[in-house]
């Protein structure tokens, strides 16, 4: 008996030990799986790029020790990472989250100090339609991370929202995190998520952001993500900020002042999405955004218009629909098809509403409210979607509504949205993938496309550029943007540049073609629309950019430098105030008795009376008050003359008088000068111009403050992804706001 029991036992003990063991294997697996990649990045995450279908923005956090991290991407399909580049990111030190509060994951509360560099890539040229893949780091890469680009005809988004995670509770993202895993697992794939706010409930908990961060889906997918109350505010509520969402997304830098990096716009195949923040979005503000987002739509044709916002654009339970009214009439306005917002943790779609009525499908705007999804924060009681159930609910939201959806306090479901040409689906699932609701929203226009008229012109605007350095771009006009699909280059029967229309930078063709000679050449362009238009090009290979330059208005003369080696300029046209008051055949230009302030343009013009080039100044050497075209001790003693009232001058020259900028002429503008030629201070002028430069997909890069007469300097060229072939326009001798525009080319990388 005592053997059977001590064998007994026994037995017990190894299950025990056995149990034990297992239960720390589980452990130490579940711990590798956590931290089987341990690189040197960190919070790795892809955002949209402002066009989707070849562009992308991928931002990852490192410590401030590791300034060399890179990006390294290529196609999924190269599995051997043979066609792999390297890219180094833009570097921005984040203070953000120092001095904040949080918790860890037992519930201490402590101050955070961690301070990092945020590192963002803006991937460009890609492949639409495509599969990419990257990892980051420098010494120990980052697991692999995955994005499809833009492009294709059908794709499928997941919208999620309201899943605050919180790190003392994490079966609120685990909760979020399987109800996208359930929309992909019935859609059979997604190709992007939407977050529309709420996903971390503390924003200025930045461990909060760095754990999310680390989960498949991020792994995964493309996010484009809403700031939500929740991200903007800190443990207490009483620091509330966007740059806890700015400091943790790199979006398109496209928002309205005060709200870059923020609030965006990005289009994705033929979809253009806006993304809203509330936070900084009063009433007073409304028309504001308004206006930034017309110019948006005006500029961006697309098939479908989608708006998000966090909060929601009415309230079931209190019988509000404030935001519906803020934004009706301009969604109205702009055949708007789909209006998302969250907040709310009850799931409700409106029928196609236009004037704040219902129309048909295919008119008007369906307004969709997300549901949590964090199984703890839901609102209402069970319902089966009866709009007439809401008591709360006003009569005019009882006739609007379709559907709704809540499980009460434990509210978890995802949305399913399908683009293709017919419109819009969406689909409603329940945390166990039951599909709760589907609705159809119909389209109300076309893929944008030219029409034969359009597709003339673009004939009309073709140019070849080359510089005096030999260096030769054919420019498709950018109205091709957005409408081409690719592009082949012929000179006679040898093709000799093809490409497929990635974005306003494809506009760009660097051609190989021999000096001083007659090309004929044809470029056949197919269009998104399926046709194909052929333009024929004739043109000789000779300089047509930096023809001139510096121009200069001094004394009675207009000067400027010439470097015309092929001697193209036949003449050139000269203007003062947009009038055309002759034409020059050399340099100088004799303009008579100007007046401070007036603005003279050049043109050179070559025989046939094409403008090949333009520029311009504004008249007047701040401190030359005598008007010999420079600045020195005469001019002070000519100030002196003016002060104590021996000497009239105009009140334009008044202007130029004051150098130093504080509204007066006095003594101090005279010691000003005297400084300056005693080279005791740098310059004697303290007016500044501001000169902007466009990038090559017609963005503004960077926009400097210049000291009149002094030159330009970008610095944005550092980090841009493209090369500068030429200037078409000149930067130096600044007197007046001035706007720079280059011929870019897409660098080549490693």
């Amino acid at each position: 008996m005592i053997k059977k029991r001590s064998l007994l036992l026994t037995k017990r003990f190894i299950v025990l030990v056995f149990a034990f063991l297992c239960a720390l294997t589980f452990v130490l697996v579940a711990s590798f799986k956590v931290n089987a990649v341990s690189s040197d990045a960190y919070s790795i995450l892809t955002n949209p790029g402002q066009n989707s279908d070849t562009e992308m923005n991928i931002m990852w956090h490192t410590d401030l020790d590791k300034t060399g991290t890179y990006l390294l991407y290529t196609k999924k399909s190269d599995t051997a990472w043979t066609d792999a580049k390297k890219v180094y990111p833009n570097l921005q030190k984040i203070s953000t989250f120092v001095g904040i509060g949080t918790i860890d994951a037992s519930g201490t509360s402590y101050t955070q100090d961690k301070e990092f560099l945020k590192c963002v890539v803006n991937l460009v040229d890609l492949d639409s339609d495509t599969e990419y893949m990257y990892k980051v780091g420098q010494d120990v890469m980052s697991a692999v991370h995955y994005f499809k680009t833009g492009g294709a005809s059908e794709f499928k988004v997941c919208v999620i929202a309201d899943y605050h995670s919180y790190i003392k509770l994490p079966n609120r993202l685990k909760y979020g995190m399987a109800m996208i895993d359930t929309v992909e697992a019935y859609k059979g794939g997604v190709d992007f998520i939407m977050d529309v706010g709420d996903v971390v409930a503390w924003g200025g908990s930045y461990n909060f952001w760095q754990v999310m961060y680390e989960e498949a889906n991020f792994h995964d997918y493309m996010w484009a993500g809403v700031n939500g109350n929740h991200d903007n505010m800190d443990k207490t509520n009483s620091k509330n900020t966007n740059q806890f969402f700015a400091s943790t997304h790199a979006v398109p830098m496209n928002g309205y002042p005060g709200e870059e990096g923020v609030c965006y716009y990005f289009k994705y195949s033929d979809a253009l999405f806006f993304i809203l923040d509330n936070e900084y979005m009063g009433a007073a503000k409304v028309p504001e955004v308004q206006a930034w987002a017309q110019e948006a739509i005006d500029n961006n044709p697309s098939k479908y218009i989608i708006f998000l916002e966090h909060y929601q654009w009415f309230n079931v339970l209190s019988g509000s629909s404030v935001h519906l009214e803020r934004w009706q009439d301009f969604f109205d306005k702009n055949g708007v098809d789909l209006a998302i917002a969250a907040n709310h943790h009850i799931y409700a779609r409106s029928k196609n509403l236009y004037g704040g009525k219902v129309v048909e499908n295919g008119q008007g705007t369906v307004y969709l409210q997300t549901s949590s999804s964090d199984n703890e924060r839901g609102q209402g009681t069970y319902v089966t979607g009866n709009p007439d159930e809401l008591s709360g609910a006003s009569k005019f939201q009882k006739e609007v509504l379709d559907y709704y959806f809540t499980e009460g306090g434990q509210t978890v479901s995802g949305i399913a949205l399908s683009f293709n040409d017919e419109g819009i689906l969406i689909e409603l699932l329940d945390r166990n993938g039951t599909l709760r609701d589907s609705a159809l929203v119909k389209a109300k226009r076309e893929t944008p496309a030219l029409d034969e008229e359009a597709k003339e012109e673009i004939g009309k605007n073709i140019k070849l550029y080359q510089d005096e350095n030999g260096t030769k771009v054919l420019t498709l006009p950018n109205e091709l943007t957005g409408f081409a699909s690719s592009y082949e280059v012929y000179d006679g029967q040898n093709q000799i540049a093809a490409c497929n229309y990635k974005g306003a930078s494809s506009r760009f063709i660097k051609l190989n073609l021999d000096n001083n000679k007659d090309y004929n050449l044809s470029i056949n362009v197919k269009f998104k629309d399926g046709s194909v238009k052929t333009y024929n090009y004739s043109c000789k290979t000779v300089q047509n950019c930096n023809l001139i330059k510096n121009l200069r208005a001094v004394g009675k003369s207009l000067e400027w430098d010439v470097n015309d080696t092929a001697k193209i300029i036949s003449k050139y046209n000269v203007y003062r105030n947009g009038i055309l008051i002759g034409q020059a055949m050399a340099n100088p230009y004799t303009i008579g008795s100007p007046k401070y302030g007036e603005v003279f343009k050049l043109e050179a013009v070559d025989a046939n009376g094409k403008v090949l080039e333009t520029l311009q100044v504004v008249y007047g050497t701040f401190g030359d008050i005598n008007q010999d075209g420079k600045v020195d001790d005469s001019d002070v003693k000519e100030i002196q003359k003016y002060l104590v009232g021996n000497l009239e001058v105009t009140e334009d020259v008044i202007t130029f008088l004051d150098v130093n900028k504080d509204n007066k002429v006095n003594v101090m503008d005279a010691t000003y000068i005297k400084l300056a030629i005693a080279g005791m201070i740098p310059s004697y002028c303290n007016v500044y111009y501001k000169v902007q430069f466009y990038g090559a997909n017609n963005e503004i890069k960077e926009t400097l403050d210049v000291r009149s007469g002094s030159d330009a300097k970008p610095t944005y060229l550092q980090s841009y992804n493209y090369d500068v072939l030429t200037y078409i326009n000149d930067y130096h001798n600044v007197t007046g706001d001035t706007e720079v525009y280059a011929i870019y080319y897409p660098k080549e990388e490693n």
